[in-house]
């Protein structure tokens, strides 16, 4: 039994799909769809045939990475034609990339094998199952590959018919040139090299620098986190020659899918969005983790060895604040006891020795000399006796004086010289 618009209910626009496109839910089932809305008002009869036939050839293809169409419904009274294809919880590669865009990350190289594979796989059963005989379609975007929930490709064929787009141009379609199944390999390069890049191969604000630009081949290398082997391979994609340009067949017999086929056939590759999209995120965080705890260890491990110094320093500073202050004290005792031995008068007779005796030679007295002469010599001779006497006494004080001031300075020296 057909299906018509009654056996579904809308339920929101997608806008990032299209504005033809909207989330629809069945009445009958619970599971959600995607209905595509094309209106052929301004068809020709013989365009609109051509329409009908290759979305009835679609709804027979049968393949893992097309996307179903279920049915489609011819609306009579809106001249509309509602695709009912399903829905993919992932959205397409063009939103992928703008969020890749947005959040500054690169998506996983094998993610991008894995994608690379499924498209070519995609387009070799569209163009050469026996059960399709549909056209080329001449603008394969971005955004009419899906993801399904398993990040497994669902190519949009529907999607294809009717869309156009400048930076995704073939070189035949600028070249007015008929076009081929090496055209699609062209649009495979230059969403595989966005995919890459985050930007299109090949961008021109008039024909005329587009066409300069596929002439020579002006390509540039996508980032360096791919393989050469990517780069290889998107530069034969996107060869400017037809002939030397290398079909999907011999794209698929590269053995760079070798390690992949067997996860590819089994839907193996399934991942979270953290896993597949943010591996090099995740691993650049890690090692700027690393270097920053490495960097953290460095300087707790300095900041110990000038506290460690500083303790040292302490210390040694305490021990010299006690050295000067004995130094000072010794000083200042030596200064007292100087003061105390350059003044006579403090020191009294009986501290000091007693002087030593003083021998006088006896004078001889003649007779013939006169007795006034005789004492007046013995008077004079007694007063120079007292005075030596004394002079001897300071003498003594004195050297006693120095003496003390000698040893007394030699045991400050000794103290001072002590080791610590």
């Amino acid at each position: 039994m057909p299906l018509s618009l009654e056996d579904f209910e809308e339920l929101s626009r997608i806008s990032a799909t299209g504005d033809s496109d909207a989330g629809a839910k069945s009445s009958s089932w619970i599971k959600y769809f995607i209905w595509k809305a094309l209106n052929y008002d301004w068809f020709t009869v013989k365009e609109k045939e051509t329409l009908l036939t290759e979305l009835t050839q679609i709804q027979n293809l049968k393949q893992n990475y097309v996307l179903p169409c279920l049915d489609f419904i011819d609306h009579a009274p809106t001249s509309t034609i509602f695709v009912i294809t399903e829905y993919c919880e992932n959205g397409n590669l063009q939103e992928l990339m703008n969020k890749c865009r947005s959040d500054g990350t690169y998506l996983h190289g094998n993610f991008i094998w894995k994608i690379l594979y499924q498209i070519l796989r995609a387009l070799e059963t569209v163009n050469f199952s026996k059960k399709s005989e549909l056209a080329l379609y001449h603008q394969l975007l971005s955004k009419h590959i899906y993801l399904d929930s398993k990040w497994n490709v669902k190519l949009g064929v529907v999607d294809m018919v009717l869309e156009r787009y400048f930076c995704f141009q073939k070189s035949e379609q600028i070249n007015r040139k008929p076009c081929t199944v090496k055209s699609e390999v062209w649009s495979v390069g230059c969403i595989i090299y966005e995919l890459c890049a985050l930007m299109p191969p090949f961008t021109a604000v008039n024909w005329t620098q587009m066409m300069s630009k596929f002439n020579h081949d002006i390509l540039q290398r996508i980032p360096w986190i791919y393989s050469d082997e990517m780069q290889n391979i998107i530069s034969e994609m996107l060869t400017y020659k037809e002939d030397e340009r290398p079909s999907i067949a011999k794209l698929l017999s590269k053995s760079i899918f070798a390690p992949f086929l067997s996860k590819m056939k089994k839907h193996d590759f399934a991942g979270s969005m953290w896993d597949i999209i943010y591996q090099h995120k995740l691993k650049g965080i890690n090692q700027k983790e690393k270097v920053l705890v490495l960097h953290e260890r460095k300087l707790n491990e300095r900041q110990t060895e000038i506290e460690e110094s500083e303790r040292q320093l302490s210390l040694k500073m305490r021990n010299l604040q006690e050295q000067l202050d004995r130094a000072e004290k010794i000083v200042g005792q030596f200064t007292i006891n100087r003061t105390f031995a350059s003044a006579p008068e403090l020191n009294t007779v009986e501290s000091c020795p007693p002087p030593l005796p003083v021998k006088v030679k006896k004078k001889v007295h003649f007779k013939f000399q006169q007795p006034e002469k005789e004492n007046t010599s013995r008077s004079e001779f007694e007063k120079h006796r007292q005075e030596l006497e004394k002079r001897l006494q300071k003498a003594q004080i004195r050297a006693l004086s120095i003496r003390n001031d000698e040893i007394q300075s030699r045991h400050a020296d000794r103290i001072l010289t002590l080791p610590r």
